[in-house]
């Protein structure tokens, strides 16, 4: 216990390094997207879009909603955390 105690002691001693290195690798891992982080935004957003419209509009019809729940907001709650995981 006194040793995890120490670890997160000492993270919070270096916050300002371990802050710098994270905008770092950021800047670094996007420095070649026109868009930049935006882009881990508008992929998943663009990619739920496309899946409503083929499987809630196109292949479900007018009828989208499972029971009392729109089917984006399926969508939405799948894909986002599944793309942001993997």
């Amino acid at each position: 216990m006194n040793k995890l105690l120490y670890v997160f002691k000492e993270q919070w001693i270096h916050r300002h390094l371990i802050w710098k290195l994270t905008i770092y690798n950021i800047k670094s891992q996007y420095a070649n997207h026109y868009l930049g982080v935006f882009w881990n935004i508008i992929q998943p957003a663009m990619q739920v879009l496309l899946y409503y419209i083929v499987f809630g509009l196109g292949l479900r019809g007018v009828r989208g909603d499972i029971g009392e729940i729109p089917f984006i907001i399926h969508l939405i709650s799948g894909i986002f955390p599944w793309l942001f995981i993997s």
